[in-house]
C-alpha cells in the first residue's frame, strides 16, 4: 500500500516538475509578483516565431495581465463597501483590460500629442472668435490664421500617430 502511494506522490511530483519546466514564471522587472501564462495554438499563429520570441511575447503578455489585474483590483476597492470583502468580477477584469489598452494607446503619441491636442483646440477657439467678429478685418484674420494652425496641428499630430 505503502508503495503505490509512493508511486503516486512520485508520478505527481514528476508531473509537476513537468508542468514547471512547460511553463516559466516569469516576473516583470522589479515585480515580486507574476502570473504564469501557458500559450496553446493550434500552431499555426507561432509558426514563424522563434523560442526567444515566444519567451518575449510570454514576458509581455505576463507583464501585461499584471497591470490589468492591478487596476481590476484598484477598481474593486473603489467600488467596494467599506468592511466587504475583495471580489474581483468579471466586469472589473473588462474595465481594468479596457483602461489599460486606452492608457498605453494614449500614451503612443506621448508629450508632443497633448500639446498639438491643445494647440487645436486653442485654435478652434480662436477661429470662433474670428468668425464672430467677421466684420471687422481683424476678425476675418484670426479666422483664417487660426484656421491655418489648426490644419498644421491635426497634421502635425497625424504625423505623431504614424511614427508611433
Amino acid at each position: 500500500m505503502s508503495s503505490g502511494t509512493n508511486n503516486a506522490v512520485e508520478a505527481q511530483a514528476q508531473a509537476q516538475a513537468k508542468a514547471d519546466s512547460a511553463s516559466k514564471v516569469i516576473a516583470p522587472a522589479g515585480v515580486k509578483e507574476a502570473i504564469v501564462l501557458e500559450i496553446a495554438s493550434d500552431g499555426l499563429i507561432f509558426q514563424h516565431l522563434s523560442r526567444q520570441a515566444k519567451e518575449e511575447l510570454q514576458t509581455q503578455l505576463s507583464d501585461f495581465s499584471v497591470v490589468v489585474l492591478r487596476e481590476a483590483q484598484s477598481l474593486e476597492s473603489r467600488d467596494r463597501a467599506s468592511g466587504a470583502e475583495p471580489d474581483i468580477s468579471r466586469a472589473h477584469i473588462q474595465e481594468a483590460w479596457f483602461n489599460a489598452r486606452r492608457r498605453l494607446r494614449r500614451d503612443r503619441v506621448g508629450s508632443w500629442g497633448v500639446l498639438v491636442r491643445s494647440l487645436y483646440t486653442v485654435c478652434i477657439f480662436v477661429i470662433g472668435v474670428g468668425i464672430s467678429h467677421t466684420s471687422t478685418t481683424w476678425g476675418v484674420w484670426l479666422a483664417i490664421g487660426g484656421a491655418l494652425l489648426g490644419g498644421i496641428s491635426i497634421a502635425a499630430l497625424v504625423a505623431l500617430k504614424a511614427d508611433s
